[in-house]
């Protein structure tokens, strides 16, 4: 709330796309005003003592970043100058002498790599192995999809100082990126079925949309272009479709469009998220709830004929950007909201056998998955045997003050 108690600044999430705006509405009522534009997550926001500016972190590739806006102004944000990237909440003390104020800030920079995991060799005790590090760096590695033969693997990182999509054998070697993206957020979605494009989605200039990448040449095609909300694609098994989520009838609902481009088609009527194809191409897979906290919604596992109809049930207690289907099955994640509060209590992997239609364990994960900074924890091939998981390497935390400010 603003100083003088008349205004509320806010941050309103635009769910299923990763992005956030600020806005401002009068405390007396009346409609919201928006500040800046739909970007990466805003973290937090503070009032100037005097009421006319705002200051507040957001998430870029690169990193959290603080910016300030005039609060009534139409000038956009500007970066905050000297302050290190990795600043991700913003805290203002009352007016000091001079008309000067202090601020503290959060100061943190993740490194999150990756585990590649072979399920196959699960020790008699429950608990996985943890796997080996996957092409590692110091900086933000998410999960992508693994080729359906199992021998490539897609994930994005910031490596390279934006978040770009990477390509590597499944040994980790022949390691490529394949995207040229500046400052924007990514998604992979899922290898064509001859393992020579992917298809991605991207937050580009405020709107999401799909596009088909060749894993070669880095030649980008856009595949949407409303201004509906269209992410979270996959390929069909037989190449001609490709299924994503899409806000184009006023909710996230599942479609599908030819994969040469052309008219899309709505499958869904009740909500739907992260579309995935069963093996013999009859059946999509998809969640009904999404959230960018991790493993802390609680979402079910519905299904929708490739060709259109009745949307059914299939089992509840899937969490959204931790699951993913094999042949035999859906694997997915299970652990406790927020940091493990009962070290007992780990991270496990499950698997929905289709034939039973039963949940059995896999095993306990041997190490904590993020529960913040990404959207996608993990992603399993095809034949079930390897699991890519997110891994938290290191993740400091710091308090920044700096004083004099005006």
């Amino acid at each position: 709330m603003s100083p003088d108690g008349k205004t509320l600044a806010f941050v309103r999430l635009s769910a299923g796309a990763n992005q956030s705006a600020l806005f401002l509405v009068p405390m007396a009522g009346g409609g919201g005003t928006r500040r800046t534009d739909w970007s990466v997550a805003i973290g937090s926001v503070a009032w100037t003592p005097n009421g006319r500016d705002l200051l507040y972190t957001r998430g870029e590739t690169s990193g959290s970043r603080a910016f300030r806006v005039a609060a009534f102004g139409s000038e956009p944000g500007t970066v905050l100058p000297d302050m290190p990237i990795g600043v991700y909440r913003v805290s203002v003390s009352r007016e000091l002498a001079g008309q000067t104020f202090r601020v503290a800030f959060g100061y943190g920079q993740p490194d999150l790599g990756l585990r590649l995991m072979d399920l196959e060799h699960v020790p008699a005790a429950g608990g996985l192995s943890p796997g080996t590090a996957f092409d590692d760096s110091t900086r933000v590695d998410n999960p992508g999809r693994i080729s359906r033969d199992g021998t490539q693997v897609a994930f994005t990182s910031d490596r390279s100082g934006d978040q770009q999509v990477w390509v590597a054998n499944r040994d980790g070697s022949g390691l490529r990126k394949v995207t040229a993206f500046e400052g924007e957020s990514i998604d992979v979605g899922a290898w064509s079925p001859d393992a020579r494009s992917l298809v991605i989605s991207a937050v580009v200039a405020g709107n999401v949309d799909t596009y088909v990448v060749s894993v070669e040449s880095g030649e980008l095609k856009r595949l949407t272009s409303s201004e509906a909300r269209e992410s979270q694609p996959e390929w069909s098994r037989d190449g001609r479709w490709i299924y994503y989520a899409s806000t184009a009838s006023g909710r996230s609902e599942i479609w599908k469009i030819p994969a040469t481009g052309g008219t899309p088609v709505q499958l869904t009527v009740n909500g739907g998220y992260e579309p995935r194809e069963a093996s013999d191409g009859g059946t999509v897979y998809y969640v009904d709830a999404f959230d960018f906290n991790m493993l802390s919604t609680i979402a079910t596992v519905k299904q929708v004929p490739a060709a259109g109809g009745p949307e059914l049930t299939v089992f509840s207690g899937v969490t959204p950007g931790a699951w993913d289907i094999a042949d035999a099955g859906i694997i997915f994640v299970t652990g406790l909201a927020g940091p493990p509060s009962r070290p007992e209590v780990a991270d496990a992997l499950n698997m929905y056998d289709f034939p039973s239609r039963r949940v059995r364990r896999i095993g306990e994960l041997p190490f904590m998955l993020p529960r913040a900074g990404i959207f996608r924890v993990f992603t399993s091939s095809r034949d079930g045997r390897w699991a890519l998981v997110s891994h938290v390497d290191s993740w400091e935390r710091d308090i920044l003050v700096a004083d004099h400010f005006r």
